[in-house]
């Protein structure tokens, strides 16, 4: 991801502050958000990794504890 942002800064820098410009770093910003897990993602994540680990299943049935 440290590519991608320092591609989009670079792209940036031969455009210039102009619109195409912009977007590029709109882009840059819009990708590495959607690709970036939030911290509560993250921890399903481990959680989820924990309970399989531990021989659990990865979803349980409705109504069942």
């Amino acid at each position: 991801m440290q590519a991608l942002l320092e591609a989009g800064v670079r792209q940036f820098g031969a455009w210039g502050d102009t619109d195409e410009g912009r977007h590029i770093l709109i882009a840059v910003a819009r990708y590495l958000a959607a690709h970036s897990p939030t911290e509560r993602a993250s921890l399903q994540i481990a959680d989820i990794a924990r309970r399989l680990m531990r021989g659990g299943e990865l979803h349980q049935e409705a109504g069942s504890s």
